[in-house]
């Protein structure tokens, strides 16, 4: 009977969060990281740098996923930025994203919008870049997380010799260095590669 109404708060509790999906929903505040649910997953947001006002911060999907990183400008303490938090929501709208700030009695209305600023001295949440085969002018590449599982395989066209200790960030199709430089990620039928070969192909099925 217990677990029955238990069950039936739940879908009660995650029904009314839908309703509301515009407004993220605070779980947790634990040291410098807080969890929202989105209304279909939990994001993570991770301040990785307190030096005020710009701060560093980290936002991860459930699956501890990096989503973006970068600066935002909040000219207040670390205490009063945490509590600012709690009525916030993390909007995927821009590439970088940005973090609504509202009011305990007015969700409709942000009274402030922090825009996420790309900066490669953030924490980048423990992604790393590898280079898996070269064919110049094309690299095959792959993006692993912090547990070293492959996150990303993909293929660079780039005319000048890639680093792997540059890397710095992935963000949709395109992947960030330190030394400011840009690339696109590529299939393998925009290379020189065989894609008649199943690892430049599937990689991630023969990659498993």
């Amino acid at each position: 009977m217990i677990k029955i109404i238990n069950y039936m708060f739940l879908l009660l509790f995650f029904y009314t969060i839908d309703i509301f999906a515009y407004n993220k929903v605070v779980l947790a505040l634990n040291n410098n990281s807080i969890s929202y649910y989105n209304g279909k997953d939990i994001e993570t947001l991770t301040i990785t740098s307190t030096k005020q006002p710009n701060y560093c911060i980290l936002i991860s999907s459930s699956e501890g996923i990096p989503l973006t990183k970068g600066k935002i400008y909040f000219n207040n303490p670390i205490e009063l930025l945490k509590k600012a938090l709690n009525n916030a929501y993390l909007n995927p709208a821009s590439k970088w994203w940005s973090i609504e700030l509202y009011h305990d009695n007015d969700f409709n209305h942000p009274y402030a919008i922090l825009p996420i600023t790309a900066n490669k001295e953030c924490d980048n949440g423990g992604l790393n870049f590898e280079i898996i085969e070269y064919h110049p002018p094309y690299y095959f590449v792959s993006i692993k997380l912090n547990d070293k599982t492959n996150y990303r395989f993909g293929f660079i066209k780039s005319e000048i010799e890639l680093n792997e200790k540059d890397f710095d960030f992935t963000l949709l199709d395109e992947v960030y260095m330190k030394n400011n430089n840009k690339y696109t990620l590529l299939s393998c039928d925009e290379t020189n590669f065989d894609c008649s070969i199943a690892k430049y192909a599937y990689p991630y099925q023969f990659f498993k």
